[in-house]
């Protein structure tokens, strides 16, 4: 029996200039964000591409790395194998330890560091050797530990202390800072996981040998060792107390059907909707779309009603590109209202407010990013660096161009 092996993708195969042309496009994307201010090319490139922010400081840190070492970037840009990702790779493998410095002592020694993994990286790519990320980081791994040992040794002591919890939908990622703290508290969760375990594999037993209908299934490890988790802050699921933000159509006052939407979370069934509004502490019901649209404070701070309807209306911050849930942002007058600009005349209601991160915020507010409307907030016209232009539409559950035109 014969197997037909794939055959390798070669220089002529039309695929392979496929992938050139897009790679060389991302570098040619990283040598126009050089013309951009450092601190503004995070914010061009989000709206520019319209993705996430992962992907939007890849851009960045890529831009930084080929100010840094222009000739190593030339010669990566020419190979057409090269990805961004590559470039974000050696960034971050020095910038990991760099932080871990004085401005003084990272100005002293950033610039010797360049120098060596610049040198090591292009010896690489000359010899024809692997140009994977994982290669790559190793390459620089091994350049660090050579030419700054006491540095590296440093940043791994710092590490053992620093901790950080993200969310990421509906997981939590916790990051123990080092392989030895992170074995500890593994090993410590699971030694109670097993315990919860094997009591429920007892009472299971227990179960099946009275024949009982109603047993419950016996939980996974995996399982187990969340229960623990969330055992240790001192409360459960069913207690927990938290803000949710749920919208439901009504109708004369009665919750119709259709479901319900929860910013970040998505559309939920009547079922689960139910279930929250009855075991809610405070329900607040807004008034039709063209009464709150019309409202207008003479306070310079937005009531609960307009920011309950903005949050409804834009869904998440409204700079495009980035999908920061509406609330957890804040509430921006798009033209300024007179309390903090007296040439303006911006009133304070939902037509001229929208949702933007505190990041996002700042950069219009510090002028270097304007946004105007044009229909009273809906859709969202931004002028940013170099005069580039991009626009961004509300899709929240109250937005016109979802709930459509009676809403």
């Amino acid at each position: 029996m014969t197997t037909a092996l794939p055959l390798p993708l070669d220089a002529e195969h039309p695929a392979r200039d496929l992938v050139q042309a897009v790679n060389h496009a991302e570098f040619d994307l990283v040598t126009w964000l050089l013309t951009i201010d450092e601190d503004l090319r995070l914010s061009t490139v989000l709206a520019l591409r319209g993705r996430t922010r992962a992907e939007a400081y890849r851009y960045a840190h890529a831009a930084e790395l080929a100010a840094r070492m222009p000739e190593l970037f030339d010669l990566l840009g020419a190979d057409g194998r090269i990805t961004v990702d590559h470039l974000d790779t050696v960034w971050s493998q020095i910038n990991r330890h760099l932080t871990t410095l004085t401005r003084s002592e990272a100005r002293r020694l950033g610039p010797v560091i360049d120098t060596a993994v610049a040198a090591a990286l292009t010896d690489w790519m000359e010899a024809n050797c692997p140009v994977g990320l994982d290669a790559f980081a190793l390459v620089v791994q091994e350049t660090l530990a050579s030419v700054a040992s006491g540095l590296v040794a440093a940043t791994e002591l710092a590490e053992q202390d620093t901790q950080r919890l993200t969310k990421r939908g509906t997981k939590l990622v916790l990051d123990c800072g080092s392989e030895t703290t992170a074995t500890a508290v593994w090993g410590a969760v699971g030694e109670k996981a097993l315990e919860m375990l094997r009591e429920a594999r007892r009472g299971a037993e227990d179960q099946d040998s009275t024949d009982s209908a109603d047993s419950a299934p016996v939980p996974s490890m995996a399982q187990c060792r969340a229960r623990v988790l969330l055992d240790q802050l001192g409360d459960t699921p069913d207690t927990m107390r938290t803000v949710v933000n749920l919208y439901r159509t009504t109708v004369d006052g009665k919750t119709g059907v259709g479901g319900a939407f929860i910013p970040k979370v998505g559309y939920l069934s009547d079922v689960t909707a139910e279930m929250l509004e009855s075991v809610a502490d405070l329900v607040r019901c807004l008034p039709d779309w063209e009464t709150v649209l019309g409202d207008e404070s003479e306070a310079y701070r937005f009531p609960t009603m307009q920011r309950a309807a903005m949050e409804g209306r834009d869904g998440h911050c409204r700079f495009p590109g980035c999908d920061i849930p509406a609330d957890r942002c804040e509430h921006d007058h798009i033209v300024n209202s007179w309390h903090t600009s007296p040439d303006s005349d911006g009133p304070t209601s939902v037509a001229n407010g929208m949702c933007l991160c505190r990041l996002h915020h700042a950069l219009k507010t510090a002028g270097l990013w304007s946004a105007e409307t044009v229909d009273d907030g809906v859709t969202v016209i931004w002028t940013g660096p170099a005069g580039v232009i991009a626009v961004t539409e509300a899709d929240g559950p109250l937005s016109p161009a979802r709930a459509g035109p009676d809403i």
